[in-house]
C-alpha cells in the first residue's frame, strides 16, 4: 500500500481523524514562552513536530516514533519579545529547533554596515507570522495539513521584506515540505542574507553519527576550524572544553537540487534525516558543530554567504541583493527514513558525487 495513501482505508475505525493524524493551535502559558503560538502536526506514522507561529514559523520540537531528532537548547522555547539584538544576545532566545531561520538582510558575525548596527543573525527569527491558512483536507484520499503565513522585516526609512512560508504534510508520508518566498516589497535594492538553521541532536548526533555531504569544496570559518577541516564527517564525544568548529562546503547540485543525509550511525544505520533543498540561492552549506557537554549539537545550515555578517559580505564584494519587486524562491524537504537499505543507497548517491 502506497504510504500516503495509508490513512484512507483506516476511516471506518475512526470517529474523527485526530484519533490517528492531525494539528494542534495552542499558545504557551509560562516563563518566557509565555504567549508564544506554536501548533503541533501529527502526520499519523510517526512524525511528529511543532511550528512556532511566532517566531517566524521556525520547527521546533522533531520526533519520529516518539525519538528526538532535533537539537533543543537550554533556552527554551522564549517569546520574541525577548529578542535582542546586540553582540551576541541573540543566543538568550536561541531555542534551537529543527529549524530557526536567519536572516532577511543581515546573518552571521554582529557588524555595523551602511550606519546601522547588526546583531547575531539577523531579526528573522523573533518576526511573528500573520497566519492566512491552518487547515487539514483530503486531496482524492490523500489527508494533507498545511500552514501558510507572512513574515515581515520593515522599517521606516530603510527595509521592506516579506517571507511568505508554506508548510505541507502528508498523513502517512514522513516529510515535511517547506516552501518560501522571499520578497523586496520596498523601494531600493537591500541585502538578502539567509540562513536555515537545522540543529540535530542526540541521539541523532552521536559519535557515531554518519555525515553524508556532497561536498565539492570544504573550508573552514577560522582558523580552528581550518586546522579540523578534515575531520568533518565525524562528531567527537562530549567533552567540557570543546570549541567550536564550523566548515563551509560548497555542495555539487544535480537538476539544481542538492542537500545533506545524517544518519544515527555511520555503518549500521537504523534512522536518517534526509533534507533536500534547492541550490541556486542557497549555494554554501555551513556546518557548524559545538560537541560540548550538555550543549551538544551540529547545525547543518544551508546558507548565501560565509556567516561573517553583511559587512564582510560587502567589503569582499560578494553580498547578494535583492531588487524592488523581486522574489526569491526556495523549497526545502525534509525527510525522515528507518528503513536501512533504504539509508543506505542514499548514503552510496551522496558519496558517489562527494569529494
Amino acid at each position: 500500500m502506497d504510504e500516503m495513501n495509508i490513512i484512507y482505508p483506516l476511516l471506518d475505525y475512526l470517529g474523527d481523524i485526530n484519533q490517528v493524524c492531525g494539528m494542534k493551535r495552542y499558545a504557551l502559558l509560562d516563563g518566557k514562552a509565555k504567549n508564544t503560538e506554536a501548533i503541533d502536526i501529527d502526520n499519523g506514522s510517526g512524525l511528529f513536530f511543532t511550528v512556532l507561529t511566532d517566531r517566524c514559523m521556525d520547527i521546533a520540537t522533531l520526533k519520529f516514533k516518539g525519538t528526538p531528532l532535533a537539537f533543543l537548547s537550554r533556552t527554551g522555547i522564549v517569546s520574541p519579545a525577548f529578542y535582542n539584538d546586540r553582540g551576541d544576545e541573540w543566543l538568550r532566545s536561541f531555542g534551537g529547533g529543527l529549524l530557526t531561520t536567519c536572516g532577511f538582510t543581515q546573518a552571521g558575525e554582529p557588524c555595523e554596515f551602511d550606519g546601522v548596527y547588526h546583531g547575531l543573525h539577523g531579526p528573522a527569527s523573533s518576526l511573528p507570522a500573520r497566519l492566512t491558512m491552518c487547515d487539514e483536507y483530503w486531496q482524492n484520499d490523500v489527508y494533507t495539513m498545511e500552514l501558510r503565513g507572512r513574515i515581515r522585516q520593515a522599517k521606516p526609512q530603510y527595509e521592506h521584506i516579506e517571507l511568505e512560508r508554506r508548510i505541507i504534510c502528508t498523513a502517512g508520508q514522513n516529510t515535511v515540505c517547506l516552501a518560501d518566498t522571499i520578497r523586496n516589497e520596498g523601494a531600493r535594492p537591500e541585502p538578502l542574507m539567509l540562513v536555515y538553521h537545522m540543529n540535530f541532536g542526540f541521539p541523532l548526533v552521536n559519535p557515531s553519527c554518519g555525515i553524508f555531504i556532497p561536498s565539492a569544496k570544504v573550508s573552514g570559518w577560522d582558523d580552528y576550524s581550518t586546522a579540523h577541516a578534515a575531520e568533518w564527517r565525524s562528531m567527537p564525544a562530549p567533552h567540557s572544553d570543546a570549541k567550536d568548529r564550523v566548515f563551509l562546503h560548497t555542495p555539487r547540485s544535480e537538476d539544481g537540487r542538492t542537500g545533506f543525509l545524517l544518519c544515527n550511525d555511520r555503518e549500521t544505520p537504523t534512522m536518517a534525516v534526509h533534507v533536500s533543498y534547492t541550490a541556486d540561492v542557497l549555494h554554501t552549506l555551513a556546518q557548524w558543530q559545538y560537541p560540548c557537554k550538555r550543549d551538544y549539537v551540529m547545525a547543518l545550515e544551508p546558507c548565501n554567504h560565509a556567516l561573517l555578517g553583511v559587512k564582510h559580505e560587502h567589503e569582499s564584494k560578494t553580498l547578494r541583493y535583492i531588487n524592488p519587486g523581486e522574489s526569491v524562491s526556495i523549497r526545502l524537504e525534509i525527510s525522515v527514513l528507518d528503513d536501512p537499505p533504504q539509508i543506505k543507497k542514499l548514503q552510496a548517491e551522496i558519496y558517489d558525487f562527494s569529494i
